[in-house]
C-alpha cells in the first residue's frame, strides 16, 4: 500500500479573517449610508412642511449609532411626539407632520442604490 500526502496552504482574505471583518465593516456602512440618507429626507420634509419653523428643532434631529443600530432621533425633544403625530391632551385640529414616518417611507426605496454606491470599496478589499 502505497501512501501520498498532500499539503495544502490556504491564505487570503477568507481565511485571514479580512473578508469577516470587511463584511462587517460593510453592514456598518450600509447602515451608517441609510441612516444618514433618512436624516436628510426628514429635514427636507421638515423644510416643506413646517409652516412657522424655528431652527431649533430642526437642529436636534440627529443620526447616530446606539448599540449595534444607527437612529434617526430628536434628542427627545420634548414636542417632538407633538410634531412628529399631533397627539396631544387638549383636542386639536392639528395632526402632525410624520416626517419621520414619511421620511422612513422615502428611504425605502433608495436602499438598493445606497448599497450599490458602498459595496465596490468592500469588495475590493475582500478581493486582495
Amino acid at each position: 500500500m502505497t501512501e501520498s500526502v498532500v499539503h495544502v496552504h490556504v491564505s487570503g482574505p477568507l481565511f485571514d479573517g479580512r473578508a469577516a471583518r470587511a463584511s462587517r465593516e460593510f453592514c456598518d456602512a450600509i447602515e451608517y449610508s441609510v441612516a444618514w440618507q433618512a436624516h436628510a429626507e426628514a429635514m427636507q420634509i421638515m423644510d416643506a412642511s413646517f409652516r412657522n419653523p424655528t431652527p431649533y428643532y430642526e437642529v436636534q434631529v440627529t443620526a447616530e449609532r446606539r448599540g449595534d443600530s444607527m437612529i434617526v432621533h430628536d434628542r427627545g425633544i420634548a414636542y417632538g411626539p407633538w410634531l412628529e403625530t399631533g397627539a396631544s391632551r387638549r383636542p386639536s385640529r392639528f395632526r402632525g407632520y410624520h416626517s419621520f414616518r414619511r421620511a422612513t417611507q422615502a428611504v425605502i426605496p433608495k436602499v438598493r442604490d445606497l448599497v450599490a454606491r458602498v459595496l465596490p470599496q468592500f469588495l475590493r478589499r475582500m478581493n486582495r
